[in-house]
């Protein structure tokens, strides 16, 4: 069976441009301090450095991508083995990439990207005829590397942030499973979400439906009041929260 993915159709203005394509042995060159009119995503494939704007700093090393951005002075502190490369670009099509992945200027810095280093040195060796297309596909490249960690993460913080509200809202179960107005319904209504919705996440957590987990505690409650010698079926039913 065939598979087809449709690429959405983009503006004629919606493009970008790469100035150059560098691997930059010398230390000396990298130190700064510099502005420049065009962003510079780089990777570093030997030593580390130490990037400083605005204030603000970070250290990266083997392997490390990091992105400087137009109109920011720069200062870099290199070791003497340092190895960059670098390539040079600007257009509208970037910055519409920047704002999907999130990528700024407090978010410019990105670790651990091994596997994209074997592409970058194998075409930085490519003919001159081809360099423009070879350049632009190193950069588009390595934003989609950086797109699919960011989408992982954001799948990992959103599944973090649902196991920490279902997490509130057992708590807050836990605390009231003997008012006997407590339901899904009424959960539901205090949290602002769809009773099934809320049901279903609370059971891909903690493997109950809510309202099974509710019935569940109050049966355990119930036994409990059993052992202690309660023998009034309806004064154990009322303090376990049923009517």
């Amino acid at each position: 069976m065939n598979t087809c993915k449709f690429v959405p159709i983009r503006k004629s203005t919606d493009t970008f441009t790469t100035m150059n394509f560098v691997c930059e042995r010398d230390e000396s060159v990298c130190k700064g301090p510099f502005t420049y009119s065009f962003c510079r995503v780089y990777l570093v494939t030997e030593g580390e450095c130490t990037v400083k704007f605005n204030r603000q700093s970070f250290t990266a090393v083997k392997n490390d991508v990091f992105i400087i951005f137009p109109a920011v002075e720069y200062s870099f502190e290199c070791t003497d083995k340092i190895k960059l490369m670098y390539v040079s670009f600007l257009g509208l099509r970037i910055e519409d990439i920047f704002s999907r992945f999130g990528i700024s200027k407090s978010n410019c810095h990105f670790e651990k990207m091994s596997h994209i280093r074997s592409f970058w040195e194998q075409e930085f060796i490519c003919e001159n005829e081809i360099i423009d297309l070879v350049s632009e596909s190193v950069v588009l490249y390595t934003f989609s590397e950086i797109g699919k960690r960011c989408i992982k993460q954001w799948s990992v913080d959103k599944k973090t942030k649902k196991s920490e509200t279902m997490l509130f809202i057992k708590k807050y179960i836990d605390e009231n499973f003997t008012d006997p107005n407590l339901s899904l319904d009424s959960v539901s209504d205090k949290f602002k979400y769809n009773n099934k919705y809320l049901s279903h996440h609370f059971k891909s957590v903690f493997g109950y439906g809510m309202a099974e987990y509710l019935n569940l505690i109050r049966i355990n409650y119930a036994c409990t009041l059993i052992e202690d010698n309660h023998h009034f079926v309806k004064d154990i039913a009322f303090k376990c929260g049923y009517k």
